[in-house]
């Protein structure tokens, strides 16, 4: 097992570890991860039977999830965090590695699918070798599944603003993405299949309360108009109105 020493992005993510997993792995911001992100990535693709790079995967609840539709998959989780792939490693049963994406990493392992929800964009020192060790992971003719913050988003100066205030963000090596320019990043390897642009009020408030400082109480007596209000929010056009953007690609 590889160590990083005076890594900022593994530091903080170990620092928060147990508020991030509090806030993003309750009842309510897992029905938010399940309904408006990962059930429309993996629209129309059958995993069942796939190996599946769950990466950034955190304690695993994106690979239960998974596991949870199509129950004869098999995950592997890749996280930053040591404490987060023994978590995971004891949670799911199967394996987890730890490792720092930015940095050149070999590995034998090939997967059908690649998913990282909100991890890519921790990536920022190194995009173009974070990407190409997604690329080398997955099979040709694979997929790589992400939701990541849209920097096109039009609140997006306050989002920056909070990313150097929040004890809750390390913004000397986070910060939100253009889709199309990270696709420019990976075209050597990838080809572009969907890209959907999403996230409301309720993106904000039920799935990341933690740094809105939402108690979990309150989410559990707005889930449901806001849920209903995310669905309309999510039918405008555009980039400009959403702080997220879901994307599938396929490995060349």
């Amino acid at each position: 097992m590889k160590k990083y020493k005076n890594n900022k992005q593994k530091a903080h993510y170990e620092a928060i570890h147990d508020d991030y997993s509090d806030h993003y792995y309750d009842k309510e911001s897992l029905a938010y991860r399940k309904k408006f992100i990962l059930e429309p990535l993996f629209k129309s693709i059958n995993l069942d039977n796939a190996i599946i790079a769950d990466l950034a995967s955190g304690i695993g609840m994106t690979s239960s999830i998974m596991g949870n539709y199509f129950p004869n998959a098999k995950f592997t989780g890749f996280d930053i965090s040591s404490k987060a792939c023994e978590e995971y490693k004891n949670k799911l049963g199967f394996p987890a590695y730890e490792v720092d994406l930015t940095r050149p990493y070999e590995s034998d392992l090939k997967f059908d699918v690649a998913v990282v929800i909100g991890g890519l964009h921790h990536c920022i020192s190194d995009l173009e070798t974070t990407i190409n060790n997604i690329a080398n992971l997955i099979k040709k003719d694979g997929h790589f599944l992400m939701m990541e913050p849209n920097s096109c988003y039009v609140l997006e100066p306050i989002r920056k603003l909070w990313y150097k205030t929040d004890k809750y963000f390390e913004a000397d090596t986070e910060r939100a993405l253009d889709h199309d320019v990270i696709l420019k990043i990976a075209r050597k390897n990838f080809e572009l299949v969907d890209v959907k642009y999403c996230g409301g009020i309720a993106y904000f408030l039920i799935f990341n309360s933690l740094v809105f400082r939402m108690p979990k109480f309150i989410k559990k007596l707005f889930k449901s108009i806001l849920f209903r209000q995310e669905v309309l929010f999510n039918r405008l056009p555009g980039k400009l109105p959403f702080a997220y953007f879901l994307a599938k690609w396929k490995k060349i």
